[in-house]
C-alpha cells in the first residue's frame, strides 16, 4: 500500500506498517498526523490549528 501525505501529497514511508493512533511524519513537508484509521487510511492532522481529517480514496493507497 502507498499512501501520500495528504498536505503536500509525497509518499509516507513504511506505510506498510502504519498502525491506528501512530504519529506519523512528512519528512517533505514536516507535517505532523496521527493514523485514525485503515482501510481507508484516514489521518488527523497534527501540523494544523483547525486537526482536519483527511481519509485518502483508493486512488489515493495505490501505486
Amino acid at each position: 500500500m502507498v499512501v501520500k501525505c495528504p498536505s503536500c501529497r509525497a509518499f509516507l514511508d513504511d506505510s506498510d506498517n502504519f498502525s491506528v493512533g501512530e504519529i506519523v511524519y512528512c519528512t517533505e513537508c514536516d507535517a505532523d498526523f496521527e493514523v485514525m484509521r485503515l482501510n481507508p487510511v484516514r489521518f488527523r492532522s497534527l501540523s494544523s490549528s483547525n486537526s482536519d481529517r483527511v481519509e485518502f480514496s483508493d486512488e489515493d493507497l495505490n501505486d
